[in-house]
């Protein structure tokens, strides 16, 4: 079944993605945010976790997400419970440096 204009999804790469505000307000606004590419770890744990919170809000299972916040269940609990969470996560977020330095 071919897929009608309302149904279509637009989808967006964030580039220096930092911790990820303008992927939330793209996702938030309807869009498919297919990769975040940021060299910075730290940054790079909050994009996890927010993509974290989107795959089990569409699951409908939220409160996983609330039970880790409260330290209830480990982040490794959830990617053993959801592995498909765990690649679409591996996929989305890219730690990674362009350009060249030694110039």
């Amino acid at each position: 079944m071919p897929i009608t204009k309302s149904e279509k999804k637009y989808c967006v790469i964030d580039l220096f993605a930092g911790c990820g505000g303008l992927s939330e307000g793209f996702k938030q606004a309807g869009f498919e945010i297919v990769a975040q590419i940021e060299m910075d770890k730290w940054a790079c744990e909050s994009l996890k976790t927010r993509c974290l919170y989107w795959q089990l809000k569409e699951r409908n299972k939220i409160y996983f997400y609330q039970k880790y916040l409260r330290n209830d269940i480990t982040w490794k609990d959830i990617m053993n419970r959801f592995p498909e969470i765990k690649k679409i996560i591996s996929y989305c977020v890219i730690q990674a440096t362009f350009g060249n330095d030694a110039i």
